[in-house]
Parts: structure tokens; C-alpha cells; sequence
């Protein structure tokens, strides 16, 4: 391996070039979680497209893994080859430039960069939903955001990629150019074709404020919480308003009775539609201390719903899934009959959650896309997290088993 990081620091320079001994490497090679330890022998900190293109021929050369990390929140890891090559993004590769309502986006921005950079214009991006998330992670593998239904998701408004090839060549995808390997990237890119160095993508208008609602309730109210939820997407008001959208969790710590918490997200211009049809629906649902809708900027609301930049790391386990039809008494049963029998252990939080489908995200954008659950009309997710250890397996066998 001398040879390798010799040849790297050579092409790239000493000072973006590291391995496991050195002090940058550990804030460089950081990641979201800490049950999937893995070491890169050697880490860079590119600065640009030609930086990139030196790591892939140079790991080609020595036939080593080569992995890109824009961001760290993969709960996988797979950004930190164990004994590979790793293609740190996010130090330098991170500008967002602006050109009327298009931006080009480096792969290793944050989304709250982005989020704070087009709202400065009256625009939004696609995204996901949680500040914390790098692009270049993101937009391959789809992109789902709480402004799906209404704009599709983030890879749908991507109009062109800049991407280095596993032979070590830059090349650029659009629908006009290189259109099979676009549609590869626009929800099945995550990492397998190349190192995505650059997007291109529409920005969209946007309120200077959008209208939020959080709603608490006790356990037993589960079944009810879970079929209002499904209703709504499949019989309600979601085929009229694709500004609204709700998120719905059941959460333990291990400690209190389980609960469940309804979060409500209107981006529409209509302040005072928004604000009454949420207090409207707390007399109707009743939640726990009911308090007043939340108005903030876009940006500000997902830096606070989805943690800081860098937030702390801790042991996650996940599992994610798709529903293509309701949300059937055997499902409600399974969650509530699971919350009754989950294992004890302190400093183990869980939340089990759905996120509603539909609107634009089941239309396929021009030039196409590869994301495979354009139809699903719920994505179901489980997110266990410890941070005083690993996730014990008896956690892990029955978050399989309820998914």
C-alpha cells in the first residue's frame, strides 16, 4: 500500500492524502453511525474533478476498492471501503451556484447549505429531509422530501450529471447525452457507475414560510392514528392538496408506554388556510396538549426536524420498506402487537414510521428514471439508536420481523 499513497500524494498533494495514523483522517472518514466500523487504508479529501479522476485510475492501478462519502449518513457505511480507497467529497467539493432557477450542485454540499443558499432566492430544492444528508448520496438513489408529492423526487429535477467513470474518464449525462446512463442515476446510481462530480438541477418557488402541526398521542390510539394516515393518503385530502403532506412515527425508549406523533407539513402560499385547517384537525384528532401550528422558513424547519449539520454520531439500525396498497388491519396489528413486546433495554431508542407516497412522485420525469417504487403509496421505515453501544440483537430480530 506505500506504493498507493505515494502515487496519491504525488497526483493530489500531501495535504489531502491520509491514512488511519493521522490526525484529519478521523474528521474526514466521520460518519452518522458506529455499528458498521470500517477502515479505508487510505482516505483523500478531493478538491476538485481532476482530484477525482486521479483516485480512480490510481486505484485501479493497484486494484483497490475505491468508495466516494459526501456526506456520511449512509447507514451502511459503504463510503469507508474497509482497506480500500476513500473519496472524501464534502470538505471541498460543496458549492452550490445559482443561475436563475437552476443550480449546479458539487456532490459534497449538505442539504442544508443548499436548502438556506436557493431559499436566499425564493426557491427550493428537492431534497431529502434531514440537513445532515450529502447530495451526492441523495440524488442517485431517488430522494424522497416532504416536497415529493407535489415536485416529485430530488432526481427527478436533475437535468444533467457530470460523472467519473470507473475507467477513470469524466463524462456528462443528460437526456440528450449519455441518456441511458441519466436514467441509471435518477434513483439507481448509488455508487455503482461512477463518482457523480457535479448536478445540475431546476430549483422551484417556494413561500417565504411554510405551515407545520405536531400531534402526540397515547398508545392506545395507534390503531386509529395509523388508518386517519392511511385515508388520508388513499381517500382524503392528499388527491386535492399535494402541498400537504404528513410524516407519522411510534416511538419508544425503552423507558415510558410507546406513543405516536403525526407531523403535518403544508408548504402552501395560504398562511391562514394552513394554520386553520391544522387547528382544525386538532379538534377533531384530539392530541395530547395540543399546541398552535409552527410557521418558519423551509430551511430553518428541516435544520430543526432533521438535527444539525455533523450531529452526533451514535449505534443505528434500520430497515426500510414499501406498501403498494392500504394500510390493512394486519398491518396496524402487527405494529401495535410488536410495541407490546419490545425488548427492554435502556439507552435504546425506537421509532417505527410511515411517510405518505403518491402525487408527482409516481409520475416518471422526462428522460426517465430508475426508482423502483414509483407506485408505492406508503415507505415504511424502523430506526433503532443506542448511544451507549451496539444495537442488541435481540432489537435487530425484531425490527426484521415486524418489517
Amino acid at each position: 500500500m506505500a506504493a498507493l499513497i505515494a502515487d496519491l500524494r504525488e497526483y493530489i498533494g500531501i495535504n489531502d492524502v491520509f491514512v488511519p495514523e493521522d490526525a484529519k483522517y478521523k474528521s474526514a472518514a466521520w460518519t452518522t453511525n458506529l455499528d458498521h466500523p470500517s477502515v479505508p487504508v487510505v482516505l483523500v479529501t478531493a478538491k476538485n474533478t481532476e482530484d477525482v479522476i486521479n483516485c480512480v485510475k490510481i486505484a485501479k492501478k493497484y486494484g483497490v476498492k475505491v468508495a466516494a462519502k459526501s456526506g456520511g449518513h449512509g447507514w451502511l457505511n459503504f463510503c469507508l471501503p474497509n482497506g480500500g480507497l476513500c473519496v472524501e467529497l464534502n470538505t471541498h467539493m460543496n458549492d452550490v451556484k445559482i443561475q436563475g432557477e437552476t443550480a449546479v450542485i458539487q456532490p459534497g454540499a449538505f442539504l442544508g447549505k443548499v436548502y438556506k443558499e436557493v431559499d436566499q432566492h425564493g426557491l427550493a430544492v428537492v431534497g431529502g429531509w434531514c440537513s445532515a444528508v450529502g447530495v451526492g448520496g441523495l440524488i442517485p438513489g431517488g430522494g424522497w422530501s416532504l416536497l415529493s408529492r407535489r415536485l416529485g423526487l430530488a432526481c427527478d429535477s436533475v437535468t444533467e450529471i457530470e460523472i467519473v467513470t470507473a475507467d477513470g474518464n469524466m463524462i456528462k449525462a443528460s437526456t440528450t447525452e449519455n441518456s441511458d446512463l441519466f436514467k441509471a442515476l435518477r434513483g439507481g446510481g448509488l455508487g455503482n457507475f461512477g463518482i457523480c462530480v457535479s448536478f445540475t438541477v431546476k430549483l422551484h418557488k417556494m413561500p417565504p414560510k411554510i405551515t407545520y402541526a405536531t400531534y402526540e398521542f397515547g398508545f392506545e390510539r395507534v390503531p386509529e392514528i395509523i388508518e386517519f394516515f392511511s385515508t388520508f393518503y388513499l381517500n382524503g385530502e392528499a388527491n386535492k392538496n399535494e402541498h400537504l403532506t404528513f410524516y407519522l412515527s411510534v416511538e419508544s425508549n425503552n423507558l415510558d408506554d410507546p406513543h405516536i406523533k403525526l407531523m403535518g407539513v403544508n408548504t402552501s402560499h395560504d398562511l391562514s388556510y394552513a394554520k386553520s385547517y391544522f387547528l382544525s384537525l386538532s379538534e377533531r384528532l384530539k392530541p395530547i396538549d395540543p399546541k398552535d401550528p409552527s410557521v418558519d422558513s423551509y430551511p430553518d424547519f428541516i435544520g430543526n426536524a432533521g438535527g444539525p449539520i455533523r450531529e452526533s454520531q451514535s449505534y443505528l439500525y434500520t430497515t426500510t420498506g414499501y406498501l403498494a396498497g392500504e394500510i390493512g388491519q394486519g398491518v396496524i396489528k402487527a405494529v401495535v402487537d410488536a410495541f407490546i413486546d419490545i425488548p427492554k433495554e435502556d439507552g435504546v431508542t425506537v421509532g417505527w414510521g410511515l411517510d405518505g407516497m403518491g402525487g408527482q412522485v409516481a409520475v416518471e420525469p422526462d428522460g426517465g428514471s430508475t426508482f423502483a417504487y414509483r407506485n408505492a403509496k406508503f415507505m415504511i421505515g424502523m430506526l433503532m439508536n443506542s448511544e451507549k453501544g451496539p444495537i442488541p440483537e435481540k432489537f435487530k430480530i425484531w425490527a426484521d420481523n415486524l418489517q
